[in-house]
């Protein structure tokens, strides 16, 4: 999935399924940096790609995350949450049990 400022794709890394990175076709090194018309198509992009996700596999939850510390360049990483994740394995706790 992509269209003219932005591309969709697996996570650079093994990860659970669904978990997919949205990053923006030219270089930015973050959202200040971003042009209008990019920022005008981040939410409608965000928002087509959580779809295809609830779609696909219909978590509770599609999260959507950006930290641009290893990699300075704008994308974000969207990640489903199904209702059989616990609580105390939800939100940002769901980010650092994934790094381990």
């Amino acid at each position: 999935m992509e269209n003219e400022f932005w591309r969709v794709g697996p996570f650079l890394t093994p990860t659970s399924p669904g978990v997919v990175l949205v990053y923006l076709r030219r270089h930015a090194a973050g959202l200040s940096d971003m042009q209008p018309e990019e920022l005008q198509s981040l939410g409608p992009t965000l928002a087509a790609t959580a779809r295809a996700i609830e779609r696909a596999l219909q978590p509770e939850r599609v999260y959507s995350v950006m930290f641009g510390e290893q990699i300075q360049h704008v994308h974000f990483v969207l990640m489903p949450r199904g209702k059989e994740v616990p609580v105390e394995h939800r939100s940002a706790a769901l980010i650092l049990n994934q790094a381990q």
